[in-house]
């Protein structure tokens, strides 16, 4: 069984809870959900890595960096923030993918 490297889950959730309030479209609200997302994605490693991978898939899709401005599907708009937190998210997923 393929395990996760608890630290790459506890990096993720260090960038997403330093940001500012206003570095989410809907602050605090937008804040708790990438956190129970990446819970989520804990558990589900344990259990189902393919549902882990593509909920990964899910978050890294809506950060990918801002153009002039975020995307309207955007949770993070800080846009630096938004590189930083993908970059994560997909050396976890390459670590879930793994053969």
């Amino acid at each position: 069984m393929r395990t996760v490297d608890v630290r790459r889950l506890r990096w993720l959730a260090a960038v997403i809870a330093e940001l500012d309030d206003d570095a989410f479209r809907n602050g605090v609200i937008d804040r708790a959900r990438l956190l129970l997302q990446l819970r989520i994605v804990q558990a589900l490693t344990v259990l189902e890595v393919p549902a882990a991978v593509e909920l990964l898939d899910v978050m890294i899709a809506r950060t990918d960096g801002c153009r002039t401005r975020p995307d309207r599907d955007d949770a993070i708009v800080d846009c630096a923030a938004q590189l930083q937190f993908r970059a994560l998210a997909e050396v976890l997923r390459d670590q879930l993918t793994r053969s």
